[in-house]
């Protein structure tokens, strides 16, 4: 069997979504969104996080972000950041998959070979294994997404990989993006992920939790949007979620926390993107 061109991974459809949302946006707020990134790139090229520390986490969110607004020379920059670090190997695995997602979405006509992925998921800094499994599969769709067998081997491994209760609404959205791409069924865990959505406040990291926030609206929305849910039921309580956490060139977290940074900014406009099609302003 031969590649499906037609499959593009799914770190390019996140900007696509973005790009879609920015048309929603006036052109005052696009411009301040894209002054807001460009304030967030240390001289390294690389983005900072919170702290004003060089981070190849935020440097994810910036790449994908930089991209929807085609910002070449913030782009090189960072390109030139990952270029002179590319055989660094980070103690956090979160670090490795974000570093090796920016690097191969720079470089799209670089082979990486599969045994990276082993390497690379080796850490003495564990975490959950559920979002491990989210970011592996995610690096390996960026480099295989057109691979036959790599479908095939995504639809084993989500059939034998049971969600548990305790899991969060961004893994319950990760499971469904992954069945969705991989034409497998999608009405059971669409029932489960709208159980994280509540009609006064949008979606929720935890159903027990009292308020919602854009990361779990935006993986939410993404999740639905790529297995055909429609959005009109949900869309008014997440429009408003949206345009009440967007503050100065950037979007809030959504819980009360008021720092601004790269991470929301990406999951805000995410979300928007997801709700371009109803062709409302933010």
């Amino acid at each position: 069997m031969k590649s499906t061109p037609n499959n593009i991974p799914i770190y390019q459809e996140f900007i696509d979504t973005i790009e879609k949302g920015l048309r929603l946006l006036d052109e005052n707020a696009q411009k301040e969104i894209q002054l807001f990134i460009t304030s967030q790139q240390h001289e390294s090229g690389a983005f900072t996080d919170r702290a004003g520390n060089p981070d190849y986490y935020y440097s994810l969110f910036g790449f994908w972000l930089a991209s929807a607004f085609n910002m070449p020379l913030v782009l090189e920059k960072l390109k030139q950041f990952t270029a002179e670090r590319q055989y660094e190997k980070p103690s956090k695995i979160v670090d490795r998959f974000a570093m090796l997602l920016i690097h191969k979405g720079l470089n799209e006509k670089q082979r990486i070979k599969p045994k990276l992925f082993w390497r690379l998921s080796r850490s003495s800094s564990p975490v959950n294994f559920s979002y491990q499994l989210f970011l592996i599969l995610l690096a390996a769709d960026a480099v295989h997404a057109q691979k036959w067998w790599f479908r095939f081997g995504a639809r084993i491994v989500l059939r034998l990989y049971k969600i548990s209760d305790e899991v969060p609404c961004s893994i319950v959205s990760a499971m469904l993006i992954g069945r969705a791409v991989t034409s497998m069924r999608t009405t059971q865990l669409q029932h489960k992920l709208l159980q994280f959505f509540d009609e006064k406040v949008g979606f929720k990291c935890f159903q027990e939790m009292p308020h919602s926030d854009l990361l779990s609206t935006g993986v939410s929305l993404f999740a639905l949007t790529k297995s055909d849910y429609d959005l009109r039921l949900v869309a008014p309580v997440c429009y408003r979620l949206i345009e009440q956490n967007y503050a100065n060139g950037a979007f809030l977290s959504g819980d009360g926390d008021l720092s601004q940074d790269l991470e929301y900014t990406f999951y805000g406009l995410l979300a928007l993107g997801c709700l371009a099609r109803e062709q409302r302003p933010a």
